[in-house]
This record gives C-alpha cells, sequence and structure tokens, in this order.
C-alpha cells in the first residue's frame, strides 16, 4: 500500500461524485480530466475512474471501495490532501449545470468521513 492507493480512491471519488445524479455527463468527464492531470499520480486516478466507469459500478459501489481505500491509508490523508480532493469533489459536481441534491448528500457525507480519517 502506498500514496498512489490514494489516488486510485480518488478516482473512484470522482467517478461515485460524477454518477451520483445518476449519469456521467459531457462536461463532469472533461472536468476529470482535467483535474486529475494536475495531480501527482493522476493517472492512477484517471485508470481507477475508468475502471469503475467500464464496469458500471453504482455511485455507493465507487464510494465504498474510494473510503475504504482511504481509510486503510490514512497515513498519506494530511489536512492539506483532504482539502484538495474535496475541492476536486466540488469542482466536478458544479461542472454540469447546477449541483444535484445526490451530489451535494454525497459531498457531504465525504466531509463527514474525512473529520473521521
Amino acid at each position: 500500500m502506498g500514496v498512489q492507493d490514494v489516488y486510485m480512491a480518488l478516482g473512484s471519488l470522482v467517478y461515485a461524485i460524477a454518477k451520483a445524479d445518476g449519469q456521467l455527463h459531457p462536461m463532469e468527464s472533461k472536468a476529470i480530466r482535467q483535474l486529475l492531470e494536475q495531480e501527482p499520480f493522476g493517472d492512477v486516478a484517471r485508470c481507477s475512474f475508468t475502471l469503475r466507469e467500464f464496469h458500471g459500478e453504482t455511485a455507493d459501489q465507487a464510494y465504498a471501495f474510494a473510503l475504504r481505500h482511504f481509510r486503510t491509508n490514512r497515513i498519506f490523508m494530511d489536512d492539506s490532501r483532504k482539502a484538495d480532493f474535496l475541492w476536486i469533489a466540488e469542482s466536478i459536481a458544479r461542472a454540469h449545470n447546477s449541483v444535484a441534491v445526490t451530489e451535494q448528500q454525497l459531498i457531504s457525507r465525504l466531509r463527514n468521513d474525512f473529520n473521521t480519517l
């Protein structure tokens, strides 16, 4: 396990956020690509996202996977990284029109879960 696992979890998280309203919108997909390219292990996150998309996972399945890996690798989840990942999640939710209620709920859940790491 290592910091790359945290980025694998990030890819799963962004998939969960994008799918929280039931579908992945083109603007969300574009935002995901752009945001993950800026991350140190963005390629790992992108692969994780693509796997979730290929297998058609639900937002809940993807979120559960992400949280498991964030918890397992909590040593790498400092406040700065948590804030960065939360900002990425919020940016993806805002990428397509207004933020859906389901996206807001998932982001709120993420904040709470990050507070317990």
